[in-house]
């Protein structure tokens, strides 16, 4: 019961420091890099759009995490709920990593933008792809929990 108070209170946190990035420091740093490197200036806004939009996917995973965690903690995890709020994960994962897709290929080749960001991309394509993968997994494992839980109180 402690640790998952303690873990929705970290997604708390972790929502509330995306929250100062997404509205400030996003918008300060594309200005800045559009700035210092006049050769990407019209690169701002459409990357800047696509960051934003993969924190507020991040945003939604968060929550979708924070729902499931709330719902282990009154023991109604093992039901249909719970799958909506897993299958919103996945959604968001796959969305996200697929919304890295066009930066990579914009910063990879047909920008050779910063190397550094460029692998950043391609971290974050990986991560996302697994990421997705461990998640549809465990879906699986819940349905078939589900299932068993169900039999379980059928018996009883």
């Amino acid at each position: 019961m402690k640790r998952a108070r303690f873990v929705q209170t970290l997604i708390g946190l972790l929502i509330a420091i995306l929250a100062p990035i997404q509205i400030l420091a996003l918008p300060g740093l594309a200005a800045a890099t559009a700035e210092s490197a006049p050769e990407f200036a019209h690169l701002r806004w459409p990357l800047l759009i696509l960051a934003e939009f993969m924190l507020l996917v991040a945003d939604l995973t968060l929550v979708a995490l924070a729902k499931l965690v709330g719902m282990a903690m009154r023991g109604t995890v093992f039901s249909g709920r719970a799958l909506l709020w897993v299958n919103v994960i996945i959604a968001a994962l796959w969305v996200g990593t697929a919304a890295v897709l066009p930066w990579l290929a914009v910063l990879g080749w047909v920008t050779h933008g910063p190397p550094g960001a460029t692998f950043i991309a391609l971290a974050a394509v990986i991560a996302g792809t697994a990421a997705a993968l461990i998640v549809t997994v465990m879906k699986s494992l819940l349905i078939r929990a589900t299932a068993q839980a169900d039999e379980l109180a059928e018996i009883v």
